[in-house]
């Protein structure tokens, strides 16, 4: 079980041109993304429940995108 708490949103596939939803979080300087979230505990507009992977990480936004799985 995790202690982290993520900023984050959850975005329909249609935003981002996927055929699932992205989860896209938003990380603090210094913090890299994990390869792999289950059931991660996020503050944002919807829950992030399951288990998702991550897709692509852009450091200078500092932004993670993950796919379910």
């Amino acid at each position: 079980m995790s202690s982290d708490v993520y900023l984050a949103t959850v975005e329909d596939p249609s935003l981002w041109g996927t055929t699932e939803q992205t989860l896209v979080l938003f990380l603090q300087d210094g913090v890299a993304p994990v390869e792999r979230l289950n059931d991660p505990t996020v503050i944002g507009l919807r829950p992030a429940a399951g288990s998702w992977s991550l897709r692509l990480w852009d450091e200078k936004s500092r932004r993670a995108f993950y796919q379910a799985e």
